[in-house]
């Protein structure tokens, strides 16, 4: 049999575990899921044929070598940061890595040495990036077929919560890896969210960045979209660099930019962490320490502080959240624990939006091109959308759509499909089409929108 390692078992990996085990028995797979919270592996594999569990540390040299050692072929669930760890040892031993994360500079370092070893290390392949590299490039492979000129490229796409599952004022819970979503917008290396708009190349710092949103109207229903990391890269991976517009963005529901940037105004995603030295601290106690000008927490005093109308909708996502209360009922987190301030409001949204058993999640992503038949033709616009619910808070609408196509892929690899070597990320017909295909069968379908 082959085995097939999973480095970490978060909520992204319940549909990658479910297929690889599904399939196991027809392609003699054998799979292992290993995880440095051993209990939690264990659980993904409750019931699973084929699977087994284990503790795995990735800063634990001898775990790591033990696991590549074994595999026929990785899968890397951990952060996005980890993944080298594996990366370097695949690339040593020649075996194969697939994750969903976007391609790093360490890992675009190991290309050369990849591809002299014979090794592929597929990234960007689970929902974004991946889905949208895999539908982006079927429509703009089929129009430059035609030799139409392609003028504006836009993508959006959100992990969001099913209408009927949606309790809070913020529109929003959990379903992906939650330290992604606390420090989403943050500069990487002193980088800007980047994008391209009617030729002028335009740079958000994080500050400014859930001000500068867009309101988009998407079958009847109203989101805000914040810019997505360097759109600009995606020129050359699509083959757009005369593209006039391309913007990647992350999809919320309306008024969830205004409130989160409310919180990043008053200190709380910052990444330092001074002075505390309490066992309990409330979100209060935090924003009275980073802004000594509001004597009080008051709905007033934080709407004047911030320049927002006092019955504004994100003063009422803030009283949710617990702020304008000395004491909070949900502990927020023991300093000791806590390196930054943004640790204290993560602990904290961990349990206020904590997807409860009966929860539905949903995913929506909406990709927009523009073009032309020809230079004297007046522009033409191809919408095609993607709207998933979650079966369950386990078996969620992200879990589908990030591990789904990287279990595909896999298989394709094992199976000899799949020849590419080096870095690479779903943009070929050869990888992208077949995981569209199949992908259908699980009720991944693209809609065009007229």
């Amino acid at each position: 049999m082959r085995t097939i390692f999973i480095a970490g078992a978060g909520k992204s990996t319940p549909w990658l575990i479910k297929y690889l085990s599904d399939k196991s028995t027809e392609y003699h797979w054998k799979v292992i899921v290993g995880d440095l919270k051993e209990a939690v592996a264990a659980e993904r594999v409750i019931g699973r044929v084929n699977c087994t569990s284990e503790k795995f540390d990735v800063f634990d040299d001898e775990d790591v070598k033990h696991a590549v050692e074994r595999a026929d072929l990785l899968i890397s669930m951990l952060p996005a940061k980890f993944h080298i760890r594996i990366a370097k040892l695949c690339v040593a031993y020649k075996k194969p890595l697939l994750t969903a994360s976007y391609v790093s500079e360490e890992m675009h370092g190991l290309h050369q040495q990849a591809l002299e070893n014979g090794v592929l290390l597929l990234n960007e392949s689970g929902l974004d990036p991946g889905i949208d590299h895999m539908a982006i490039m079927t429509e703009i492979d089929a129009l430059k077929a035609k030799n139409f000129e392609i003028v504006s490229l836009k993508s959006y796409c959100g992990g969001l919560i099913a209408p009927e599952s949606n309790t809070n004022p913020w529109g929003y819970k959990f379903t992906w890896v939650v330290e992604n979503v606390i420090n989403a917008g943050k500069e990487k290396g002193g980088k800007s969210a980047v994008f391209q708009e009617d030729n002028q190349e335009v740079a958000v710092r994080y500050k400014e960045l859930f001000a500068q949103y867009l309101s988009i109207l998407h079958d009847g229903t109203n989101y805000d979209v914040y810019a997505n990391r360097d759109s600009l890269k995606y020129k050359k991976i699509y083959g757009l660099e005369e593209v006039e517009t391309l913007y990647r963005g992350t999809m919320r529901y309306e008024g969830y930019c205004k409130a989160w940037n409310a919180l990043i105004h008053l200190g709380l995603t910052r990444d330092d962490l001074h002075g505390l030295d309490v066992p309990i601290i409330s979100l209060q106690d935090v924003v009275k320490r980073l802004n000594p000008a509001l004597e009080s927490i008051t709905p007033d005093s934080v709407s004047t502080f911030l320049g927002i109308a006092l019955d504004a909708e994100t003063i009422h996502k803030l009283d949710w959240l617990g702020l304008f209360k000395k004491e909070e009922e949900i502990p927020i987190a023991e300093a000791k624990n806590c390196r930054t301030y943004a640790n204290i409001l993560q602990l904290h949204l961990e349990k206020k939006w904590k997807l409860a058993p009966e929860d539905k999640d949903r995913v929506v992503m909406v990709n927009e091109i523009k073009y032309r038949t020809n230079a004297d033709a007046p522009l033409k616009t191809l919408q095609f959308s993607l709207d998933i619910v979650g079966d369950n808070s386990n078996l969620t609408a992200m879990a589908k759509t990030v591990g789904l196509p990287l279990a595909i892929a896999a298989k394709l690899v094992l199976e000899g499909e799949i020849t590419l070597k080096g870095v690479q990320v779903p943009t070929q017909k050869k990888l992208y089409q077949p995981i569209l295909k199949e992908l259908e069968a699980y009720g991944v379908i693209f809609k065009q929108d007229f």
